[in-house]
């Protein structure tokens, strides 16, 4: 498969999954501003517990559940009874494990009620999950990006529906759960009735084997949600609701952004992991051009809202938001590190180099944690962020030293003086145009961009007609 190829797969899983972001992201918006600073920090707390242990509800039987039917469709049947069988013993075991933290943390009686709720909403909702497994193993898309729509557009309404009434958190947590549960039962119903759908008792050793198989798989679901949630937490029982507000209101952004790696990682890794074997030559360039393109899309993103952090802030959350100004600035340098930290990751993982990378990342989660408990004291929901650059930028060192040590030397010195050219002039010119709106800052400096990295052949012709076909198929 041709990097081309990469950037169109690229493109539609990017598309199918924005849409879905877009609509969650401005729920997020509504939110926060019906809310208020103190009730969408319980929001986030009740979001971020039960996000942080799903694994335990899962332990990686979906993504076995893809790489085996992806190899024989016949037993597709067969693995769906065994995996729903199994999701019913760790879902019970994923609420348990949700209450009792609860009670260590001792968080307040209607604090832990919602957490509960929001849990089994979760639980529910995750059975459409191993349906979207199925048809991803046949590399079908559309059943996965018409769920997160139709889930994104639930939440909407759900959300219209407490903001009409006046039913507050505890009314939004209910309609989250009775929204999920709904839908996981159509799509059930559907499944069952178009496909086929049973449930079966298998003995303790075919659970065991399952579970040792997708081991690996379990190991990356726990630590990434664990990384990317651990702050809200630990800023929840060391400082206040409002401090996790103001903290989580700019991460939301970032989330919003993390979109374009997600799709390109999960566009990248079939193809490296093809190319690592039967082609090397291959292999090194079509990782060196998604390394080119992350630079070229993720640099002028993070530099600009760095530049536009204030303006950003009021102009999405209000100017009571303004303490997390400088939240979002330090965001956004670690957004570029996140960038590139995917690409090395995706690249050890192709070519079987994964507990290398699981092993940073548990000594990066490590190292975030600790700084966090050391700084949130210091500097409340200041010290999560500088946390969590500081432990991004130990991960983009240990991945360049893993892969230049293990698969190949990476050097980009001579692309990297033309873009930081370009990135210069983007800046220059949007500094030069502080007094103007914000979108016609943003007009400027991406004008002001794309000329620039023309005129210092930060990519070739070849390249730009590249991305022109892919924009046009997209």
């Amino acid at each position: 498969m041709s990097f081309k190829k990469v950037l169109i797969n690229t493109s539609y899983i990017l598309i199918s999954q924005q849409l879905s972001k877009v609509i969650r992201f401005f729920v997020v918006i509504i939110l926060i501003r019906y809310l208020g600073k103190d009730s969408f920090g319980v929001w986030s707390v009740v979001q971020a517990i039960p996000s942080m242990f799903l694994v335990l509800g899962n332990m990686g039987i979906n993504g076995i559940l893809v790489r085996q039917v992806a190899r024989n469709k016949s037993i597709t049947k067969d693995i769906v009874a065994q995996v729903f069988s199994i999701k019913l013993i760790l879902s019970l075991f994923f609420i348990g494990f949700v209450y009792v933290f609860t009670i260590l943390f001792q968080y307040e009686s209607d604090v832990k009620r919602l957490i509960l709720i929001v849990s089994i909403a979760h639980v529910a909702i995750s059975y459409t999950q191993i349906i979207a497994s199925v048809f991803r193993a046949s590399e079908k898309f559309g059943f996965e990006a018409f769920m997160q729509i139709i889930r994104s557009i639930t939440l909407f309404l759900i959300v219209c529906l407490v903001i009409l009434f006046d039913l507050k958190l505890k009314g939004l947590v209910c309609g989250l759960l009775i929204g999920w549960v709904l839908l996981s039962i159509c799509c059930l119903a559907w499944y069952r009735k178009k496909y086929g759908l049973s449930m079966h008792l298998f003995n303790f050793e075919s659970y065991t084997c399952l579970l040792k198989s997708a081991l690996p798989f379990a190991l990356q679901e726990f630590i990434n949600p664990l990384f990317m949630q651990i702050n809200i937490i630990l800023l929840s029982h060391l400082s206040t609701f409002e401090s996790v507000a103001l903290y989580n209101a700019p991460y939301k952004i970032i989330l919003f952004l993390y979109a374009f790696v997600f799709a390109l990682r999960r566009a990248l890794f079939p193809t490296l992991s093809k190319l690592s074997i039967i082609d090397r030559e291959k292999y090194i360039k079509t990782f060196y051009n998604a390394a080119k393109i992350i630079a070229l899309i993720g640099f002028p993103i993070a530099i600009g809202i760095l530049l536009l952090s204030k303006e950003i802030i009021f102009l999405l959350f209000s100017k009571n938001f303004a303490e997390s100004v400088i939240p979002l600035k330090i965001m956004a340098i670690t957004l570029i590190l996140y960038y590139f930290r995917s690409l090395f990751n995706v690249t050890l993982y192709a070519s079987n180099k994964e507990w290398h990378a699981s092993i940073v990342f548990i000594l990066a989660t490590l190292l975030n944690i600790i700084l966090a408990v050391i700084l949130i004291p210091k500097w409340d929901y200041i010290g999560p962020c500088v946390a969590t650059l500081i432990s991004e930028t130990f991960i983009v060192i240990c991945g360049y030293y893993l892969i230049s040590s293990n698969c190949f030397k990476i050097t980009y010195l001579n692309t990297g003086v033309r873009l930081a050219l370009s990135i210069l002039t983007m800046s220059i010119l949007m500094m030069l145009s502080t007094k103007l709106s914000l979108p016609i800052q943003i007009a400027i400096g991406a004008i002001g961009y794309g000329i620039s990295i023309c005129i210092f052949k930060v990519i070739s012709l070849q390249e730009y007609r590249n991305i022109i076909k892919m924009i046009k198929i997209s």
